[in-house]
């Protein structure tokens, strides 16, 4: 989920933050962190639900996880 939120999340952070501030390691180091947390998060709001949602109602077959 991180590697879908990072580009939206950098976009954010740089627009809201004053100019000022856009040291570049600075800026680099809230970004990562920021996208880091908010993927976290929606997989857990997001992914996790939908995923036990598809588990309730497609069970795997055998043959599927023969080789887990």
């Amino acid at each position: 989920s991180v590697y879908l939120w990072h580009y939206p999340v950098m976009k954010i952070v740089e627009n809201y933050l004053p100019p000022e501030t856009h040291n570049y390691y600075l800026l680099i180091t809230i970004e990562n962190l920021a996208g880091l947390i908010v993927g976290l998060v929606m997989a857990r709001l997001i992914e996790m639900p939908v995923l036990k949602l598809r588990d309730k109602f497609f069970t795997p077959t055998k043959a599927l996880n023969a080789g887990v």
